[in-house]
Formats: structure tokens, sequence, C-alpha cells
């Protein structure tokens, strides 16, 4: 298993959705039913190891929603979360088939990793729209514009 920095084990999808979960402001017992089962990193041939955070991000995602259902139903949903489901909704955009065909690639080379301010990474997907201005100036970039965004 890969180790993440000085002889330290890689963190555990558990581990990331409990920091999301605080993040969010969630009391670490909305994780309690939340499973999150199958292959860890790596799935795909990738240098990063993009499944265990984004199997968490995805979990995360799922027990927010399961918290707005509890507070109109007084129900919680299940929340189950796959490893190579997971892999595959991060790499989506490769699997992706318009009536049998792959689409054309990114014409504006917006998807990719870029590095934060902070030094943190984060990953942006083809978008259009209000949704490309709305990101930009969420996650503090420099320009909304792609053409001036270099992916690392």
């Amino acid at each position: 298993m890969a180790q993440s920095k000085a002889g330290q084990s890689p963190r555990t999808a558990e581990l990331s959705l409990a920091e999301l979960l605080k993040l969010g402001g969630l009391s670490a017992s909305a994780a309690d039913g939340v499973e999150i089962a199958g292959p860890t990193d790596p799935v795909l041939a990738t240098r990063y190891r993009a499944v265990t955070p984004g199997a968490a991000a995805i979990a995360a995602t799922g027990v927010a929603a399961s918290e707005l259902w509890a507070l109109r139903t007084g129900r919680r949903q299940q929340v189950r979360v796959v490893g190579r489901a997971a892999a595959a909704a991060l790499r989506g955009s490769r699997f992706l088939k318009i009536d049998g065909k792959t689409p054309e690639e990114d014409p504006e080379k917006i998807t990719g990793f870029y590095q934060l301010r902070d030094g943190r990474w984060m990953y942006l997907r083809r978008w259009s729209g209000p949704w490309r201005s709305a990101t930009a100036s969420s996650s503090r970039m420099r320009s909304s514009s792609p053409a001036e965004w270099a992916p690392s």
C-alpha cells in the first residue's frame, strides 16, 4: 500500500468523510450508516490517487442529501459508495458516449488538476455558462477565462 508522508499510512475514505462532514457542520454520527466499499487506489491508470478522496466526497454528498431527507420526512437514507463506481464517476468524461461515439475533446482544455494558492489541489471538469463564472469566483481563481488557466 502506498505511503502518504514519511511512513504514515494513506488517509482512508472514512477519515476523509469524517473531515468533510465536520467542515460541512454535520456531526460525525451522520456517517454511521455510510458504507464505502470496493477497491481503493489504484483503480485507474493515473498518477493521482483519486478513489479514496473521491469516494469520500461522493459519500459526503449522499450524507448531506440524507440529512435533508431526514429534515423533510424524519427518516435517513442509506448511503453506499463503491470505489470502482466512484473512480468511473470521477473520470466519467473518459467513458462518455453519445449515440455510440466519443464526444470531441474539451476544446478549452479546462478539465484537469489545478493547484490552489494554499497548496491544495482541485479537479475541474469541463462546464459552461454561469457555472464557469461561479466556480471561478468561488475558488478565487485569477480569471474566469479558461484561456488564462493552465492545468498542471
